[in-house]
């Protein structure tokens, strides 16, 4: 949460051909689950592998965020999704009025849920990966982005920022 960037914990079961993160068999927990690890250390995305393994899979990386979407929630206020600036889309996106928005440290997962969600909930997880290039470019001054913690202001790098929405078909609680 913040402007810190997220770790993300990934576990899913291992279908006897399921591979990690780096693209390996699962080793300690063969046969039941495939656990990954993802975050960020000295502006690389880090994989912690099934086996312990850890190896950067991609430079650049200048924030990741984790947000998780709770279904059936519809009394709580919701934020919008900022398009990315510049884009013919400029405009902010409309959060869809059934879903509730929880950071990694806030998310409800456990017994504990939310007093609305009074039926089985559907969650998702968005990642938001924000990537700065390595020379400054020739970017008309006051340029900015819609980052993944906010508005980057901007300095003359190039950046992306890559976001997606997973749905969770596997139960949480």
């Amino acid at each position: 949460s913040g402007s810190t960037p997220d770790t993300l914990r990934l576990s899913y079961e291992d279908g006897s051909g399921a591979r990690d993160c780096l693209g390996n068999p699962p080793t300690t927990t063969a046969g039941i689950r495939v656990d990954n690890v993802f975050y960020v250390d000295a502006g690389r995305l880090m994989c912690k592998g099934a086996d312990g393994t850890i190896q950067a899979i991609l430079d650049g990386v200048e924030d990741f965020q984790v947000t998780y979407g709770l279904q059936n929630v519809t009394a709580l206020a919701i934020p919008a999704v900022l398009a990315a600036s510049g884009a013919a889309s400029a405009a902010a996106i409309p959060a869809s009025a059934s879903f509730r928005y929880f950071t990694a440290t806030d998310a409800p997962f456990g017994p504990a849920l939310p007093a609305s969600a009074v039926t089985v909930p559907g969650w998702s997880v968005t990642v938001c990966l924000q990537l700065r290039g390595d020379v400054r470019g020739d970017l008309p001054a006051g340029t900015s982005v819609a980052g993944c913690s906010g508005a980057v202001a901007g300095d003359g790098y190039v950046r992306r920022v890559y976001r997606n929405t997973f749905s969770l078909r596997g139960t949480l609680l």
